[in-house]
């Protein structure tokens, strides 16, 4: 089966002989059944101008599957569509659909676990045609349309452009995938004060999984769906095999003329002393919603508090003021008038990126509001100082919630969130070089036994937009579906079985069932 042709458009690809061997198989078998390079199906050859093969022209169809994780081309799909309209990705759907296939759709490619991806025979449907930003202010307040793969980049280099200061709740990490952020639920820098993404959603659109409609989302048009879409998708659970969503219509508001961001560092001998203050002060009513305060913990104890608000420096500086009293703080605080450069700056020095060097795993879970408040007798503490909870190749991050998340406008019914109480996210990511099998075997082991403690001992739920790839591996659907969308599940899954394309692509409903759309 592996001819030398074959052989070296792997090689190209950068896939082991292995996994060679395997995706040709896995085109052997669509060859059985009508779709192999060969033999396409009517449909497919219908789309051959906006598709590509693994082996018809390597070079474009590893352009086309780059994605943040994994780094490795072993994950590859049998083909790659990028359709650049609707009307183009229903015919990509209805393909896909008489077909039967399996298949992920992807956004922005920032998937933390791999998912905007599956090995072939699975196909992949790529959104990166359709990224247009429409922004559109209207006297105080705007709005802005996004489609399918624009990433947050895209739509703060449009409000840069207006020459005007306008917010919107989106995300820290510039290359993440807007609609996969949002159907995820969306926490970032202001959402303390404007909510999360799905807190400022005018509408969805989407189109169904069979290609046949194009249908609209809204508190008026197709309410269920509307709930459902805002945290109860995502692509890996939720809602599932019921279409492609292309658009997105948020609220904008106008800024305030000054940010203040920064960071205030310390040495592991203070970790406890800080994460103390962090979780008295930061949690309290009267510390401002304006203001976002999370912290990375190194894997050696070392903790940074990263701060995000509204406002002159000298403000911010009272206000954390006692954090910057603690004993060998490191203090660096500036100020910035433009959201959007006050962002990539904020990027730039977390070391983020649109694609990872490593291979990399994150677990994850929304603290319980109780665990926090009794942070030394829950344990809490010991998730970050115990040594036998750190790792050479891993570090925690919070992510601060409160504020307006909790108290959203419309009601903590109006989407599918449901963890809205939690004071604080924590997530908990290790990476080890791509191919390096015997170190992942030890951080998976490691990530067992830290979740094991985390689960029991502070955790409330889970948080869509940080599926955890080994949670997906080892549980059932519905436990899942009550981890991350806890008391939501049942009303989720009643949305779901209405909106389900019932015959046609990926029958079964699994944990590798076809996607929403990814980050």
């Amino acid at each position: 089966l592996i001819n030398m042709k074959a052989s070296f458009r792997c090689r190209l690809l950068g896939i082991s002989q292995l996994s060679c061997v395997c995706l040709v198989l896995s085109l052997a078998v669509l060859c059985r059944t009508g779709t192999c390079e060969s033999q396409v199906p009517v449909c497919w050859e219908e789309l051959s101008e906006f598709s590509v093969s693994a082996f018809s022209n390597p070079a474009v169809f590893k352009d086309k599957y780059r994605i943040s994780q994994p780094v490795s081309f072993d994950n590859a799909p049998a083909f790659i569509a990028f359709p650049r309209t609707n009307s183009e990705l229903q015919q990509t759907l209805s393909c896909i659909h008489t077909q039967r296939l399996f298949y992920t759709v992807k956004g922005g490619g920032h998937s933390l676990g791999g998912f905007s991806s599956r090995p072939a025979p699975s196909v992949m449907v790529s959104l990166e045609q359709m990224k247009r930003v429409q922004f559109q202010p209207v006297g105080q307040e705007a709005i802005v349309t996004v489609e399918g793969a624009a990433t947050w980049s895209d739509v703060y280099a449009e409000f840069k452009r207006s020459g005007l200061i306008w917010v919107v709740s989106g995300g820290l990490c510039p290359s993440v995938g807007v609609i996969g952020f949002t159907l995820g639920g969306g926490v970032g820098p202001v959402a303390r004060q404007y909510g999360m993404a799905i807190d400022n959603v005018s509408s969805f659109e989407l189109v169904t999984a069979d290609g046949k409609r194009v249908v609209r989302a809204s508190g008026s048009e197709n309410p269920d769906l509307f709930w459902a879409l805002k945290g109860g998708g995502g692509g890996e659970l939720g809602l599932r095999n019921i279409g492609v969503v292309t658009r997105v219509v948020f609220s904008v508001h106008r800024g305030p003329d000054l940010f203040t961001w920064g960071t205030l560092c310390y040495p592991k001998e203070q970790l406890r002393t800080v994460l103390g203050m962090l979780f008295d002060k930061a949690v309290q009513p009267s510390f401002p919603w304006s203001t976002n305060l999370d912290a990375v913990i190194d894997a050696d104890g070392g903790i940074c508090l990263w701060s995000i608000g509204d406002g002159p420096k000298n403000e911010t500086s009272r206000l954390l003021s006692d954090f910057a009293e603690i004993e060998e703080a490191q203090v660096n605080l500036r100020e910035h008038n433009c959201f959007w450069e006050m962002i990539s700056e904020y990027a730039e020095e977390h070391h983020y990126s649109a694609h990872s060097n490593a291979s990399s795993l994150t677990r994850s879970c929304m603290l319980d509001p109780l665990a926090v408040e009794r942070a030394e007798s829950s344990g809490l503490l010991d998730v970050f100082s115990r040594p036998d909870m750190r790792h050479p190749s891993c570090d925690a991050h919070l992510i601060h919630f409160g504020g307006r998340i909790s108290s959203p406008v419309r009601g903590v019914d109006h989407a599918v969130f449901a963890f809205r109480q939690s004071p604080f996210f924590l997530y908990y990511g290790c990476s080890w070089p791509v191919g390096d099998k015997s170190k992942e075997a030890e951080i998976r082991a490691h990530l067992s036994r830290w979740f094991s403690f985390v689960e029991t001992s502070v955790c409330l739920g889970g948080y869509a937009n940080f599926m955890d790839r080994m949670l997906v591996e080892q549980r059932s659907m519905s436990e899942l579906e009550s981890f991350y969308f806890g008391e939501n599940a049942r009303r989720l899954r009643e949305v779901q079985r209405s909106w389900t394309v019932q015959e046609g692509s990926s029958p079964q409903q699994s944990k590798q069932a076809n996607a929403v759309v990814i980050m």
